[in-house]
C-alpha cells in the first residue's frame, strides 16, 4: 500500500473512532450528571460497587486531558468534581490552573462516603484533591506553601467567604473556615478581615485580633454579647490573641461562672483559662488559685490539671507557686 493511502486510511480510522466514541462518552457524562450524587468505589453498609464510580472510570479511561479540562466546566457540579479528580489522578500539568479558575465555584452536591451522605461544594472538593486540608488528604498532588498562600488570598477576598449555613450561624464552605484558622498574618489583610467580621463572618475574629488594634475591642465585645455560645469560641480565641485590659471582664465573668457552677470542663472552658493566663494580674492569680485548690470531683481534677499545664506553658513568677 502506498504511503498516501496508508495515511488516508489511518486518518479515516481515527476520525471514525472519535465519531463512535463521542456519543458514548456524552451518554455516560449525562448519566453521571442526572444521578446528581458523588460516590466512591464502594457504597452502603454492605460496600456495594458504585455505578457512579464505574461511570467515572469509564470517562477516565476514554478521555484525553483536553476532555477532562472541558468537563471541569460542565454545568453539573458532580461532573466537574469527578473531572478534576481525574486530572489529579492522571497527574495533569494543568491542575493548579484549573483549581484557581474554580476557587469561587460554590456548586453544591451530595457526596456518599460509605453509608453517610453529606453536602459538598466544588471549591472544597477541589481543594481536598490538592492537599489543602492536610489532615484528611492522601492525594497524589500537593500544593506548595506559595500556592497555598495565593489560594488563601483569593478565598479571603472572594464573596463566597460570606456564605452561611441555612439553619445555623456558621460559615458554609469548609475551605474558608480552614483558611481563616490558618491564614498567614499580613498587614495587607487587616481591612478585609475587619470588613467581613462586620458583615457577620465571626470566624474571622481571631485573625482580626492578631493586629491588636484597640478600635476592634468593641467588635469583640459585640460578638460576645450578640452571638452567644456560637460566637464564644471565636471571642476567646480573639482575646487570647489580643488580651487587652478592656476585655478582661469577659474572661473574669466566664471563669467565675465556670468555677461557681462546676460546669463540665471541655474545649470551650479550656479557652477561658487560656485567655485568663494572658493577664498577669493579682485577680488572675486569685482565680487560678481557686481553680487549682479544687479536686473533689473528676471534673475539678481535670480542670486543675489543665490549668497547671497552661501555667507551665506560660511561666511567670506571679503564678509559680500554683504549680506545687
Amino acid at each position: 500500500m502506498s504511503k498516501p493511502l496508508t495515511i488516508a486510511l489511518l486518518l479515516f480510522l481515527f476520525l471514525q473512532s472519535c465519531k463512535d466514541r463521542a456519543p458514548s462518552l456524552d451518554k455516560v457524562v449525562k448519566e453521571m450528571a442526572d444521578y446528581k450524587m458523588f460516590e466512591y468505589k464502594f457504597v452502603g453498609l454492605t460496600a456495594d460497587s458504585s455505578l457512579q464510580w464505574a461511570r467515572y472510570e469509564a470517562i477516565l479511561s476514554n478521555s484525553s486531558e483536553a476532555d477532562l479540562l472541558k468537563l471541569c466546566d460542565n454545568e453539573s457540579p458532580v461532573v466537574r468534581s469527578y473531572a478534576f479528580q481525574g486530572l489529579v489522578e492522571s497527574r495533569s500539568s494543568k491542575i493548579f490552573d484549573v483549581l484557581v479558575n474554580h476557587i469561587y465555584d460554590s456548586g453544591e452536591f451530595d457526596r456518599t462516603m460509605g453509608c453517610m451522605v453529606d453536602p459538598c461544594y466544588v471549591t472544597d472538593f477541589y481543594l481536598e484533591q490538592v492537599g489543602y486540608f492536610p489532615y484528611d488528604s492522601t492525594t497524589l498532588y500537593k500544593i506548595n506553601i506559595e500556592q497555598r498562600n495565593y489560594l488563601d488570598s483569593l478565598m479571603l477576598y472572594g464573596n463566597e467567604i460570606t456564605l452561611r449555613m441555612t439553619n445555623y450561624n456558621k460559615i458554609r464552605l469548609r475551605s474558608r473556615e480552614y483558611m481563616l484558622e490558618h491564614l498567614t498574618h499580613s498587614d495587607s489583610y487587616y481591612k478585609r478581615l475587619r470588613e467581613i467580621v462586620l458583615s457577620g463572618v465571626i470566624e474571622a475574629l481571631p485573625a482580626l485580633a492578631k493586629f491588636k488594634n484597640s478600635n476592634d475591642i468593641s467588635i469583640i465585645k459585640d460578638v460576645y454579647e450578640s452571638e452567644g455560645l456560637i460566637g464564644e469560641d471565636f471571642v476567646f480565641d480573639a482575646i487570647i490573641n489580643f488580651p487587652h485590659p478592656d476585655l478582661f471582664d469577659i474572661v473574669e465573668e466566664e471563669v467565675t461562672n465556670d468555677l461557681r457552677h462546676d460546669n463540665y470542663f471541655g474545649g470551650s472552658s479550656y479557652k477561658y483559662y487560656k485567655a485568663l493566663i494572658q493577664y498577669k494580674t493579682s485577680r488572675t492569680k486569685d482565680l487560678l488559685s481557686q481553680t487549682v485548690s479544687k479536686s473533689e470531683s473528676d471534673n475539678q481534677v481535670r480542670r486543675t490539671k489543665s490549668v497547671k499545664y497552661l501555667i507551665s506553658k506560660n511561666p511567670d513568677n506571679m503564678f509559680a507557686g500554683l504549680l506545687k
